[in-house]
C-alpha cells in the first residue's frame, strides 16, 4: 500500500492528517484509511519497543550494570578503561581485529574487567570463575569453562583419530594401486525435517 509508505517517520497527527486529506482526494476508502492508522501504530509500537530492548540489552562490564555500556558508563571515569585502543600494539589508530602485528601473544594493552590489571582480558583473568561463559556454564564435552564445545581439544583429538582410522581402511584397499590418491568419503549428514504433531 504506497499510503503506507508515505507514513513512514511522521508522528500520528501528521499520518492522520495524510491520510484524511488521501480519504477526501479519493485515493484510499475510510476502511483503508483506518488500516494504515492501525498498521502505522503497530509498526511504531514495534519500533520503539525495539529501541527499549536495544537499550536494555547493553551491559556494562565496568560496573557490572546493564543498560548502558563502558563508553558510557557513569559510575567510571575515562581512565579506567581503554575504549578505542588496540590491546595488541597500544594504537587509538585501529582495533585490535585490525592489527597488522600478528605474532603478538594476548593483549598485552587491554585492562581486565574483573581484576582492573592490564595485561589480559576477562575471560583470561585467574579470577574469573566463570571463563568465558559471562552467565555461567561449560563445555558438554569435557566440561571446561575455558573454551567452547567447537574448540574443545578432547572432540578435536576424536575427530582426528576417527578420520586417521578411515585412511587407514582406504589405504588397505585391495585395489588401491600405487598411483591412486586416498580420498576419505566422510559420511551423509541427513537434515532432519520439522517436527509434525498431530493431535
Amino acid at each position: 500500500m504506497d499510503a503506507m509508505d508515505s507514513v513512514c517517520g511522521q508522528t500520528l497527527d501528521d499520518v492522520k492528517k495524510l491520510v484524511n486529506k488521501q480519504v477526501r482526494s479519493g485515493t484510499i476508502s475510510r476502511t483503508e484509511a483506518g488500516h494504515v492508522v492501525k498498521k502505522w501504530k503497530m509498526r511504531e509500537k514495534r519500533r520503539v519497543g525495539r529501541q527499549t530492548d536495544k537499550q536494555t540489552a547493553q551491559f556494562c562490564y565496568a560496573c557490572r550494570q546493564s543498560g548502558h555500556k563502558v563508553s558510557d558508563c557513569p559510575n567510571s571515569s575515562e581512565k579506567d578503561f581503554n575504549s578505542g585502543l588496540c590491546f595488541k600494539c597500544g594504537s587509538t589508530e585501529h582495533t585490535s581485529s585490525k592489527c597488522p602485528r600478528k605474532n603478538v601473544k594476548g593483549f598485552p594493552y587491554a585492562s581486565c574487567f574483573i581484576c582492573k590489571k592490564q595485561g589480559h582480558l576477562s575471560r583470561d583473568c585467574p579470577d574469573n570463575s566463570k571463563g568465558i561463559y559471562p552467565d555461567g556454564g561449560s563445555c558438554n564435552v569435557c566440561g571446561s569453562q575455558m573454551h567452547l564445545r567447537k574448540d574443545c581439544p578432547t572432540l578435536q583429538q576424536k575427530s582426528a583419530d576417527k578420520e586417521a582410522k578411515e585412511v587407514a581402511l582406504v589405504e588397505q584397499g585391495s585395489d588401491v594401486g600405487g598411483d591412486e590418491d586416498v580420498v576419505v568419503k566422510k559420511p551423509k549428514v541427513t537434515k532432519k525435517g520439522p517436527r509434525r504433531v498431530k493431535f
